[in-house]
């Protein structure tokens, strides 16, 4: 009895912790119902004084406290099963809730969609109505005038039809009665007389206003679609003088006018090109090293890019001097300018605005070959003509045995532009007009160095007058035949193009064969 009691008390007291410790239901069933079935096993063996032979020989009330004691492990077995497979189907309960408000929560987020899309389109709408109203009020005046015209002119219609009955009236009297209203008969005729004159002048008038408001809304779209534009292609705040399109069909930039693209317009002056654009670098790139390099200001953020033969050595000089003030270039304070690689310039500066200098290609062509002249090995060897030079500048630098470069004579859109004929450069100034092109890139800039210098109009250099004296010409334009104007045009066709200088003329002479 005693050691029965003991395990009791223990069964007792270990399923009372657990059940006291567990935080579920299914936790303390299985703890109380593991201790009782271990307790009840090991109950027979617990001591020696209870040895299995002796099972047989046990007492009746032991026997009744087994089956007891079996019992209750048996009830909180089943109790536990029965809990676990109550918690699973309530967790498979509540993942069904879950799944239904989450679809409920779905389809309320749709139809708020539906909402705010019905909402946005209801504002549109609305300012379509706004903007309707607007134009309207301020046709209001117009609309007014013309329905009193009309109200008045079908007042005269009728006046004059009330006085052409009366007319007809007065004609069926006899002619005794007829004479005595002759004069109501000539004051009628007078009066209808006057009304059918106002009635045409009240209808060509009404034409005339008619005209006027198709005129003034024509001029008031015109003017509107001009101002959009105006305000769309602008450069550092100025009107753009010619855009640039990209044309996928062809692989290559257009340049045309700013709002039609149907119109081609040759680069001058202020160009606006896409942003994507900005970091693109030219065929052939100007190095410091050769003396070609871009002149790159940071105070007033802007590039100069060197086209070779078209003046931009003095230019970049003249530059260095006016941004240095009364110092000397070699003494201009750090950070004032620097000569660079123009495409390294480009591609570590894309916001800064690009300048570039070219010429016509008719005097570019006879500068080349001036200078191409002048740096020959030996000079006292015969050297090709300007005529020679025209067909093929290749083969006439071979033969004349210059040491120059033969990167001065190539195109000139190679220097500012790319492979695509895309531009490199915001800003393209002629040499022609260099000191009108460069104060409008000054003021663009606002670079207050620059506002009011002159370079001084361009001089042929000593290789140049040399040059031309060899050839017994007196100045440029006389070395030209129209042959060799063809050969220049078809060697830089690509400047012609491109830059918009035209084949059929230079310095006032004519080369009807290129036309």
């Amino acid at each position: 009895t005693h050691c029965a009691w003991n395990h009791f008390c223990l069964v007792w007291q270990t399923s009372h912790t657990f059940h006291l410790c567990s935080h579920t239901t299914v936790t303390r069933s299985l703890s109380l119902s593991l201790s009782l079935h271990l307790h009840i096993a090991t109950l027979p063996f617990s001591a020696s004084k209870f040895p299995v032979k002796r099972l047989a020989g046990m007492k009746f009330q032991y026997k009744v406290a087994l089956i007891v004691l079996g019992i209750i492990a048996a009830w909180f077995g089943l109790w536990a099963v029965v809990d676990i497979v109550g918690a699973r189907s309530m967790r498979a309960q509540q993942t069904r809730s879950d799944h239904r408000v989450l679809a409920r929560l779905n389809q309320d987020v749709d139809a708020l969609k539906k909402s705010v899309q019905k909402a946005v389109k209801g504002t549109e709408d609305l300012v379509k109505q706004v903007t309707a109203l607007k134009e309207a009020k301020s046709d209001a005046g117009h609309v007014a005038s013309a329905d009193a015209s009309a109200a008045e002119l079908k007042a005269i219609k009728i006046e004059v039809h009330t006085l052409a009955g009366k007319l007809a009236d007065l004609a069926k009297h006899s002619s005794s009665e007829q004479a005595n209203y002759d004069e109501q008969v000539h004051k009628l005729s007078q009066q209808i007389a006057d009304l059918t004159a106002q009635m045409k002048d009240k209808t060509r008038e009404r034409r005339d206003d008619g005209q006027d408001e198709g005129k003034i809304k024509s001029q008031a779209v015109e003017t509107d679609r001009k101002s959009k534009q105006g305000t769309k292609y602008l450069v550092l705040g100025q009107p753009a003088d010619v855009c640039v399109t990209f044309d996928d069909a062809n692989s290559k930039c257009v340049y045309h006018e700013c709002g039609d693209v149907n119109k081609h317009k040759a680069p001058h002056g202020i160009v606006k090109r896409p942003s994507s654009l900005r970091r693109t670098t030219m065929r052939i790139s100007g190095t410091r090293g050769a003396g070609s390099g871009c002149l790159v200001v940071h105070k007033y953020k802007f590039i100069m890019t060197h086209v070779l033969k078209s003046g931009g050595s003095k230019i970049k000089d003249l530059i260095k001097w006016w941004l240095c003030g009364e110092e000397r270039p070699m003494d201009c304070p750090d950070g004032s300018y620097n000569l660079a690689d123009c495409a390294r310039a480009i591609q570590a500066n894309p916001e800064y605005h690009v300048i570039t200098f070219v010429r016509n290609p008719y005097a570019r062509a006879v500068s080349s070959w001036a200078m191409a002249k002048s740096y020959r090995h030996d000079k006292t060897a015969d050297a090709p003509s300007f005529a020679a030079w025209a067909k093929n500048p290749d083969q006439a630098a071979l033969t004349m045995n210059t040491y120059l470069a033969p990167v001065h004579w190539q195109p000139e859109v190679m220097f500012c532009t790319d492979k695509r004929q895309c531009p490199v450069f915001d800003f393209l100034a002629h040499l022609e007009t260099l000191n009108e092109d460069l104060q409008r890139f000054a003021h663009l800039i606002n670079a207050t160095d620059l506002i009011g210098k002159t370079v001084g109009k361009p001089k042929t250099n000593r290789f140049g007058s040399a040059a031309i004296e060899s050839e017994g010409a007196s100045s440029i334009a006389d070395l030209y035949t129209a042959e060799s104007a063809a050969n220049i045009a078809k060697v830089y066709a690509e400047d012609f193009s491109v830059l918009g200088f035209p084949t059929s003329e230079f310095m006032g002479k004519s080369f009807i064969d290129n036309q």
